[in-house]
């Protein structure tokens, strides 16, 4: 009877060595490139200004305007708490006296009352006290005069409102607005230092022309920002010498950092309550995308 086949016994396979054994992927971390949104913002504000005047050309001049004002108010409402809303429309006092129409107010809802308009009407009307930002929103650089005598007229409303008011010790005094002018197309800086220097006063605390990277804003002893609060946003108030912005990179008029300079500051005015996440990100905008003070004179 013949003997059943053994099996030889298997090898052990070798364990891999420590050159053949795969490397592990390098993991690329995951940032958040906040200035490249911002240049998309920017790009949306022109397409919208672009859409505007073309409904301007059909003669549609009641809503020429809409689109970059639609455009604007929703940068801001989505970066806002709950309690903040924005749309435009009038302030008032406990006079019941009324502002000049506004593109653009940024409120704090936690304090007012917000009375609904007339029926078929949206414009807004709420108490000066509760409002943090006053906007003017022109499509082209046609329409800048115009809108500094707005801001101009508003700003001295506001104001007046607060000084016929009767405060008590206890009570805290309502911050002024800051009042910003947005361009969407056109206009140079000579332009716009031109204008601005005939222009009426108080100035807005910020003018930008989006299209043409072209910001202006509150004048300061720290020609750098070394110290993000002190340079710009503790000091920013409506009225004071304005000088134009440039970027430290190239191009100097980059309009994503501007405007993103531009929310960062709205917004911190805005808020009281600034939370650390918040100024953590002040800080980090500070140091990533740096802007300074052009070499020209404060206006």
């Amino acid at each position: 009877m013949p003997k059943p086949k053994t099996r030889a016994p298997s090898k052990p396979i070798p364990a891999a060595s420590a050159a053949s054994a795969p490397e592990p992927a390098t993991k690329v971390p995951r940032t958040l490139d906040i200035e490249a949104q911002f240049r998309r913002h920017a790009t949306s504000l022109v397409n919208a200004a672009e859409d505007g005047k073309e409904t301007h050309h059909t003669a549609n001049i009641a809503e020429s305007g809409g689109p970059l004002e639609a455009t604007v108010m929703k940068l801001f409402a989505q970066a806002l708490p709950s309690t903040f809303d924005t749309f435009s429309g009038y302030f008032f006092d406990t006079r019941l006296e009324l502002s000049a129409q506004c593109d653009l107010l940024l409120c704090d809802e936690s304090e007012i009352l917000r009375l609904p308009p007339s029926d078929k009407l949206t414009q807004k009307y709420v108490p000066y006290n509760c409002v943090r930002v006053i906007g003017q929103i022109k499509n082209s650089f046609s329409g800048l005069k115009n809108a500094l005598e707005q801001a101009s007229v508003a700003i001295s409303a506001w104001r007046s409102m607060r000084a016929a008011e009767e405060f008590s010790s206890a009570e805290v005094v309502p911050q002024e607005p800051l009042a910003v002018v947005v361009i969407g197309l056109g206009g140079t800086e000579a332009e716009l230092r031109a204008i601005l220097e005939a222009g009426p006063k108080p100035r807005p605390a910020y003018v930008l022309l989006v299209e043409s990277g072209l910001l202006y804003g509150p004048d300061s002893n720290l020609r750098h920002f070394t110290d993000l609060d002190e340079a710009v946003f503790r000091n920013q108030r409506n009225g004071v010498p304005l000088c134009l912005m440039e970027s430290k990179g190239q191009p100097k008029n980059d309009a994503g950092r501007l405007l993103m300079w531009l929310f960062f500051a709205l917004l911190a005015h805005a808020s009281a309550r600034r939370t650390s996440a918040f100024d953590s990100l002040l800080k980090t905008a500070e140091r990533e995308f740096p802007v300074t003070f052009g070499s020209l004179p404060a206006i």
